[in-house]
């Protein structure tokens, strides 16, 4: 940025205003990187002035498109929306069609973040048409999973399986294994949320597969765990096979108990709270029995970080919390005091003031579940 800058200043007395642009832009660009997303900003609105100047229809686009990107960063979806638009109206112009499809998938993009999946998937098949021109297959991939991504949110889980699939099979045709197993999981999760468990774990079995391939740890315990899920919806007692099953002893048990969570959603929201409570006592009566080889604490955590990061209904967490007060350890039940005071956090806003009320120890370990639940 500090020779950008002076680079800018020299060029200014020279006159040149395309090369004062293209310093204004890579300081832009460089603030970016530092995520300094305001003043990326501040000096590409600059750099396009100055493009408009000189009528440099493709830098102009690169600007507005870096203006774009800063207001996702920022989380004002409709600003970069209106960049986007903007940039991808230029595009046209020059017919640069990689572009332009890059442009309506982040305006596809940004929708779905403002929850209008509708829209989302409208940009993004429009995007994919415009990849499918130029041959990107890796790119199409992303806009098919999109589109899948927003008919699950919509709840249309035949359609979201339709998209992952079409997906998967790109991802195949470019080798991408990471890819591959990411839409094959996400297509298991659909089958689930059509009650199709035996279909769900399949696919689920064959993204552990994958996972396992490339050695991610994390997702082959989440892909065992969605497995564990659709046991707990239609054979309960196969779910514990997991912890016993020698071919797994590798997956910290521990991380599988996040996923189990969803099982306790997915009961809330298709058959109601006493069935998805009565699960929920089930999950923590096994932690607690069963003479498996893990940290019950951690597992505890874990639960509940996946209720929390699944949305369960808080009054209902709340009566999870109190069943499960004095079923463990202290340690546990100081787990079972932060989970509720994680909710009330959440319920205030994340308001930080909520967190110095309440001691060292106790704040601390709030932020760690709200960590772990990734909200």
């Amino acid at each position: 940025i500090e020779y950008h800058q002076r680079a800018y200043e020299l060029r200014k007395q020279e006159g040149d205003i395309s090369e004062q642009a293209w310093n204004l832009g890579l300081i832009g660009w460089n603030y970016k990187e530092l995520k300094e997303f305001g003043k990326s900003t501040e000096y590409h609105q600059k750099a396009y002035e100055l493009r408009k100047q000189e009528g440099d229809i493709s830098e102009q686009a690169w600007n507005l498109g870096q203006i774009g990107w800063n207001y996702k960063e920022l989380k004002e979806y409709g600003n970069a929306i209106e960049y986007h638009q903007k940039a991808y109206e230029l595009r046209k112009q020059e017919e640069d069609i990689s572009r332009q499809a890059w442009n309506l998938g982040l305006i596809g993009w940004n929708y779905k973040e403002l929850k209008e999946f509708g829209k989302s998937t409208e940009y993004h098949q429009k995007a994919y048409e415009l990849r499918k021109q130029e041959g990107d297959i890796s790119v199409q991939a992303w806009n098919l999973e999109q589109i899948g991504w927003n008919y699950k949110e919509l709840k249309e889980y035949g359609n979201a399986i339709e998209f992952y699939q079409r997906s998967y099979e790109l991802k195949k045709q470019e080798g991408d294994i990471s890819g591959q197993a990411w839409n094959l999981g996400l297509i298991g999760w659909n089958y689930k949320e059509l009650k199709e468990f035996g279909k769900s774990t399949e696919y689920h079995q064959k993204a552990y597969e994958l996972r396992k391939q490339e050695g991610d740890i994390s997702e082959q315990a989440w892909n065992l765990g969605q497995i564990g899920v659709n046991h707990l919806l239609n054979s309960p007692d196969h779910a514990w096979e997991l912890f016993e099953d020698e071919k797994y002893s590798d997956i910290p048990k521990e991380l599988i108990f996040k996923e189990f969570g969803d099982s306790v959603v997915y009961i809330e929201k298709w058959e109601g709270k006493a069935p998805a409570f009565k699960m929920a006592n089930e999950i923590l009566s096994a932690l607690k029995t069963k003479d498996w080889k893990l940290n019950r604490n951690k597992a505890l955590s874990n639960f509940f970080a996946g209720l929390l990061n699944m949305e369960l209904s808080f009054d209902l967490l709340r009566d999870i919390c109190a069943e499960a007060t004095g079923m463990f350890d202290n340690e546990g039940d100081v787990i079972i005091e932060a989970v509720q005071h994680c909710i009330s956090y959440i319920e205030n806003g994340k308001d930080e003031n909520y967190l110095l009320k309440l001691n060292p120890d106790m704040a601390n370990a709030v932020k760690g579940i709200v960590f772990e639940a990734q909200l």
